[in-house]
């Protein structure tokens, strides 16, 4: 038997399934689409539980909001996110949905350059301290070709091949938010990210991509009642996912990024984002229920808006499914 199908023995199952996904959400909404996530479209047993915690330490560019004209932005974020996902059979094929609550306490300094329209704003140095609720999230994902629902009998004898699958994440204005200030970690509008992936394995190696858009509601509170419109971002993902042993894999992950241009009061911003970034993903098992993954990115390149460094450490345990 070749190595590769060994991995999916019986006697390894519940090491192979832990941490279906390795990335909790942890970022505000303002740069969450620059968050790389390996193992979106993954098929697991239906019925299984996952909780998880995460923590996230990013430093440089931060930028919550790309339309503010700050040079030599420098900042701090601490993010630590509660996340519970559920594996269901929906008309024979697998879903999951996904709950994230993220905190975070960030930092921020930088130069204000430019008087914002309406805002009486001066030109100078500006500081910002900000610690509560980030944005919560809610996700549906659905596997429709390529992961069949099985029940975790049946699913020992799987074997991945070509697995496409859809996603919409509903981002819900739960975060700290004060009209007064400019930097909040809640963004005080909703989104809607729809995404669509395909995931492609050869024995140890699986080979994913993903395309997504981010499409903002308008914030009418901004900075007092102004009123903030953002353009939708379109994003791109790959990873190149390589299995040690069940449930120890490492990815090697990259994005890019373009649009979101924001508009204050209807007058055009020169915040156009065409931005990459790269990442690491490791995950491992600690038994057969538990496991830990380590990430760090960072960006590549930057237009506008957030050039940031990104190491989060997270812990899942799973339950259900007769395990």
């Amino acid at each position: 038997m070749p190595a590769a199908i060994s991995l999916h023995t019986a006697a390894f199952l519940p090491a192979a399934i832990l941490l279906v996904t390795a990335t909790v959400l942890l970022l505000p909404s303002g740069v969450q689409a620059q968050e790389l996530e390996p193992r979106v479209f993954s098929n697991a047993p239906v019925n299984l539980n996952f909780v998880g915690v995460a923590y996230a330490y990013s430093t440089g560019n931060v930028a919550l909001d790309p339309s503010l004209p700050i040079e030599g932005l420098e900042s701090t974020l601490q993010a630590i996110a509660v996340r519970y996902v559920r594996t269901l059979d929906f008309f024979g094929v697998l879903s999951k949905v996904k709950v994230v609550l993220p905190v975070a306490d960030g930092h921020w300094e930088g130069t204000l350059t430019d008087v914002l329209p309406g805002t009486g704003l001066e030109p100078g140095f500006r500081t910002r301290d900000a610690a509560g609720l980030g944005d919560a999230r809610f996700t549906w994902e659905v596997d429709f070709f390529g992961a069949p629902a099985l029940g975790l009998k049946e699913f020992a004898s799987y074997r991945q091949r070509t697995v496409l699958g859809a996603s919409i994440q509903v981002i819900m204005p739960t975060g700290q938010y004060d009209k007064g200030r400019l930097i909040n970690l809640g963004s005080n509008r909703w989104a809607i990210r729809p995404q669509i992936g395909i995931s492609q394995a050869f024995r140890r190696w699986t080979f994913e991509a993903t395309a997504t858009g981010w499409i903002f509601t308008n914030n009418s509170e901004y900075f007092g009642d102004l009123t903030l419109e953002q353009d939708t971002i379109f994003a791109l993902q790959g990873h190149v996912i390589y299995t040690i042993r069940p449930g120890f894999w490492i990815a090697f992950d990259a994005g890019v990024l373009d649009g979101g241009t924001t508009r204050i009061d209807g007058v055009v911003r020169n915040t156009l984002q065409k931005n990459s970034r790269a990442g690491l993903t490791v995950v491992y098992p600690l038994g057969r229920r538990q496991g830990i993954s380590v990430a760090y990115s960072r960006g590549v390149t930057t237009r506008i808006g957030a050039n940031f460094r990104t190491l989060s450490v997270a812990y899942q345990y799973m339950w259900g499914a007769g395990l």
